[in-house]
């Protein structure tokens, strides 16, 4: 609970003024100066990392937070990214109890819409990967990590490894909900509201709900508004 809270402190910085600190050697940031506006918090300690932040929407009302704790990791933010309240992208912590880390990515697609997201890892050598035209809600937390190491008492083998995250194009995250550490969801994938997801889903363009998530409904296509070409403009219609 305690570390929960310390993140959700951390993450959300609402009332703080504009950070942009740099330390460590061969670091690069990379974003158009009109955008300078969007960024309330830019932080890398290490070395030979990046953050690329291509062209955002201008209409964007929120804001970025984006740390690197660690060496030879990167963040990319593609074209026309929109954000309503807060996006926020760690990449390793200097926290006493966590370990140095290297070679993290965070990868976002283009055209993607976020009200207010955390993506998280404290592991090295992975990746959180979101594809182009993605819709995602408020409070939604990409963590993958589980913050500490879990060995096998018996052997002493490290048990939690870390795989990528990786969102496909297309999917809809819905309000307050949770993809954990090496889930993979496909093209089209809706999760529903509070949603905990554990476990990667190998079925397209599904929805799927609860704790831990499972498919509730296949063969589905969202929009963001009445499309005639999959209904007969009855969005908002009374039944």
């Amino acid at each position: 609970m305690r570390l929960f809270q310390w993140l959700k402190n951390y993450f959300y910085h609402s009332k703080t003024k504009k950070i942009l600190k740099i330390s460590g050697t061969n670091n690069h940031v990379d974003y158009n100066p009109e955008d300078e506006k969007f960024l309330k918090l830019l932080e890398i300690k290490g070395n030979n990392n990046q953050i690329k932040i291509h062209k955002m929407d201008g209409a964007s009302l929120g804001h970025l937070v984006l740390v690197i704790e660690g060496n030879n990791c990167k963040i990319e933010i593609k074209e026309n990214l929109f954000v309503g309240t807060n996006l926020t992208i760690r990449l390793g912590s200097s926290h006493q109890f966590m370990g140095a880390i290297s070679n993290a990515h965070c990868e976002i697609g283009k055209n993607v819409r976020i009200e207010e997201m955390c993506a998280c890892t404290y592991n090295s050598n992975n990746t959180i990967s979101i594809g182009d035209n993605c819709l995602i809600s408020l409070k939604v937390y990409l963590y993958n990590t589980d913050a500490h190491p879990i060995y096998d008492k018996s052997t002493g083998k490290l048990v939690n490894y870390v795989k990528d995250l990786i969102i496909g194009p297309n999917c809809w995250l819905g309000w307050n909900c949770s993809i954990l550490k090496g889930v993979s969801l496909p093209e089209g994938t809706i999760v529903g509201w509070g949603a905990v997801v554990t476990k990667s889903i190998d079925t397209s363009f599904c929805a799927i709900a609860g704790n831990p998530a499972k498919i509730v409904k296949r063969n589905l296509v969202w929009t963001t508004g009445p499309d005639t070409k999959y209904q007969q403009n009855d969005w908002g219609d009374a039944k």
